[in-house]
């Protein structure tokens, strides 16, 4: 799917057709901000399947820590530094 790209001042003219869009059509809209890419809109499931695999990625860092012996702070430590 490509996403489809729009100005700042565009999306907030036409907001409410950007979350019939976004929402029911399930397509990414990616906002930018003086020609830059500065935010993208996606669909609530979308944001729901990433947070459960960022979580699922820091479950695993925490298991693999665990088994290395490593403490809370050096396990912080390794999580900032991704």
């Amino acid at each position: 799917m490509q996403n489809k790209t729009v100005g700042a001042f565009e999306a907030r003219k036409k907001f409410g057709d950007i979350l019939e869009t976004v929402g029911y059509r399930g397509e990414h809209i990616v906002v930018e901000k003086n020609g830059r890419p500065l935010v993208a809109i996606v669909p609530l499931k979308v944001l729901a399947l990433w947070e459960r695999q960022r979580e699922a990625v820091f479950e695993d860092m925490r298991q693999t820590a665990a088994h290395m012996r490593k403490s809370d702070e050096e396990l912080d430590a390794i999580i900032e530094a991704v």
